[in-house]
């Protein structure tokens, strides 16, 4: 499924043209980089946008065992969150949207003002 997003992309806005940039690895967020308290979420979303793009290097591997972690606290496929970021274009970047009545425990991944995903908060 990541494949075919990725060749769709390739195909729909690369027009088949591969990218001539690859992602530096040090250019990457680190793995305890929060965004809206969420950690793993920015350096996940950068190697996203560079499998999206063809820009991720062999170094790198999107869905590692990092990013399955955090797509399964999220109740997130690899591939529907690649859509996702496909979906808002590039301008938005994920954040966390809590029902402010229900609290933590509906907590929603959201991409472009469209929820993608609901947190499972880890058992105390």
């Amino acid at each position: 499924m990541i494949e075919s997003v990725r060749r769709d992309y390739f195909l729909n806005v690369q027009d088949g043209r591969p990218s001539s940039t690859l992602l530096d690895p040090e250019t990457l967020p680190a793995k305890d980089a929060t965004v809206d308290g969420i950690a793993w979420l920015p350096r996940l979303a950068a190697k996203a946008y560079a499998k999206l793009r063809g820009e991720l290097p062999a170094s790198l591997m999107y869905a590692c065992g990092g990013d399955r972690a955090f797509l399964e606290n999220y109740d997130l496929d690899p591939a529907e969150f690649l859509t996702a970021l496909w979906r808002c274009g590039g301008g938005s970047h994920p954040h966390r949207r809590v029902d402010p009545e229900a609290g933590k425990h509906h907590a929603q991944l959201t991409v472009a003002g469209a929820a993608v995903g609901s947190e499972h908060p880890s058992p105390r």
